[in-house]
Formats: C-alpha cells, sequence, structure tokens
C-alpha cells in the first residue's frame, strides 16, 4: 500500500509535463475564481455579486498552497456566506509556513457566527429553509433552532 506501480509510472512519464503553481499565474486565478463563483451560485441557487476589485487584489495577494482545491474553497464559502464574509489575508503566507488564512469576520461564540449564518443563508434562500439547513449541511432542526436565537438576540438588542 502507498506504492506507486511502476509499469503505469513509466506509462505516464513518456510525456513529462510540468503544470505550473496558481501562484504563478495571476491571470488563472481571477478566471477560476469567477468560474467558481458562477458555478457555485448557480449550485446553491443565488446570484452572488462580481468581485470587487479589493476583494480581487486579496485573491491575488494570496500563495494558494492548495492550489486549485484551496480557491475553489474558498469561493463556495464566499457564495454560501456572501462574499463581505471573505476576506484573505496574505500576511500570514508570509509569516512562516507558507498556508494562507482566509479569516472571516464573525462576531463573538461559535454560536452567534451559527446563528448568523443561518440567518443569511435564508436570506440568500429568498426565505426557502430547506435550501438554507441543506447548503449549510444542517438539518432543519437545528437551523430552526438556530433562527429563533437569532430573533431572541435582535428581540433582546431592541429592548
Amino acid at each position: 500500500m502507498g506504492r506507486f506501480r511502476s509499469d503505469l509510472f513509466y506509462r505516464l512519464n513518456a510525456i513529462p509535463l510540468h503544470l505550473p503553481a496558481l501562484r504563478e499565474s495571476d491571470d488563472d486565478v481571477l478566471l477560476l475564481a469567477d468560474h467558481f463563483l458562477a458555478h457555485f451560485g448557480r449550485e446553491y441557487g443565488v446570484t452572488p455579486p462580481p468581485f470587487t476589485p479589493q476583494r480581487r487584489r486579496a485573491l491575488l495577494s494570496c500563495s494558494w498552497p492548495g492550489n486549485i482545491r484551496e480557491l475553489k474553497n474558498v469561493i463556495e464559502r464566499a457564495v454560501l456566506l456572501g462574499e463581505d464574509n471573505l476576506a484573505v489575508s496574505s500576511e500570514a503566507s508570509t509569516a512562516g509556513n507558507g498556508a494562507a488564512h482566509h479569516v472571516f469576520a464573525a462576531p463573538g461564540t461559535m454560536e452567534a457566527v451559527q446563528r448568523i449564518a443561518a440567518r443569511d443563508a435564508v436570506k440568500r434562500f429568498r426565505g426557502n429553509k430547506s435550501q438554507a439547513a441543506h447548503a449549510l449541511g444542517i438539518s432543519r432542526k437545528r437551523l430552526y433552532v438556530l433562527l429563533n436565537g437569532v430573533e431572541q438576540l435582535s428581540s433582546a438588542t431592541k429592548d
């Protein structure tokens, strides 16, 4: 286990291909980001806004050590949570380990973050709670619990 078949290696090695890292081609980063934005918008039934120039610069500043998979995951999260929640920090990639950090501005506890994500998902799916729960990967029951908490939080702040 964990060994590559030598006959297959020699067949594949007949024509060596060099594929550059994603960070080596700014045009590809933006092209792929736009593609994934449209793809996940269709998949989740939403129309995400196009990336702002500031977000494009942030995407280009990242080293993308995970290459296309990492970019794809970041864009999917942006579609699910709203592009305004996405901030790509290239500072962390220069901090030593080379890993890019994708930071979501979120207040307080994890419960508060989940409640805000639930509210945003329902809004994004125009009130369709089944789609919102599916997109978040939670049950409808859990979604309702989170939404009731959001309503309690917002009514408590009005008092």
